[in-house]
């Protein structure tokens, strides 16, 4: 009785699938399980048509078939736990980053408000030790360091008001001539006020001003 080769393929492909499968460390080797995971699947399909086939012809490998059908379902369930183990993994990663990056973010608004707070302490007492607010014509990456001046250096036997510059890599703190203070996005130098950019006014100044959510 001649064998049917749709079992022996069945058989042939169900090892394939099995075996790529297996030899795939986990959980990283989910990247491809879904693939070799339809590859057992076929092999499936191929053991249940030859069964099929056998009951209406006189062909033989009903074994084989039965095998194909077995390691090919053996097959897709590993390719299921590969690739659940994998996104799993993804995600477990995703978490980790994401969670790094809120308290980064967290830590920069933490800076940013305090660092606006000392800033206002500092505008506040050099008003009250000379009688006027520093005069700022306005701001610009050449004029960010010469604006401070007057808050961070000792004239007339007063001062200084503020300990240092801020920085400006991450947020960029600003005043004007009225005694205001606001922040700003790097790069995006404001000339104007705006209640919305004092952290003391808006609890979202400051991560507006770093750009991230």
């Amino acid at each position: 009785m001649p064998t049917s080769g749709l079992a022996v393929s069945s058989l042939v492909v169900a090892i394939v699938a099995i075996t790529a499968v297996l030899v795939t460390p986990s959980p990283f080797g989910g990247a491809s399980a879904w693939f070799w995971g339809v590859v057992a699947f076929v092999a499936v399909v191929l053991a249940l048509a030859a069964l099929s086939s056998m009951r209406r012809s006189l062909m033989g490998g009903q074994s084989f078939a039965v095998a194909g059908l077995v390691i090919g379902l053996l097959g897709a369930t590993v390719s299921g736990i590969q690739t659940y183990k994998f996104e799993s993994t993804v995600q477990a990663i995703r978490n980790t980053i994401n969670g790094v990056i809120a308290a980064t973010d967290a830590s920069t608004v933490q800076a940013c408000q305090a660092e606006t707070r000392s800033v206002e302490t500092a505008v506040a007492a050099y008003q009250r030790v000379t009688g006027h607010y520093l005069d700022v014509s306005g701001w610009a990456p050449d004029t960010y360091a010469t604006n401070y001046q007057g808050l961070v250096s000792a004239v007339g036997g007063h001062g200084p008001y503020l300990a240092a510059i801020p920085s400006d890599d991450e947020y960029i703190i600003e005043f004007d001539s009225q005694g205001e203070v606001w922040v700003a996005r790097v790069g995006q130098w404001s000339q104007g006020y705006s209640p919305t950019g004092n952290p003391s006014r808006s609890d979202t100044a400051c991560k507006d001003a770093i750009g991230r959510p």
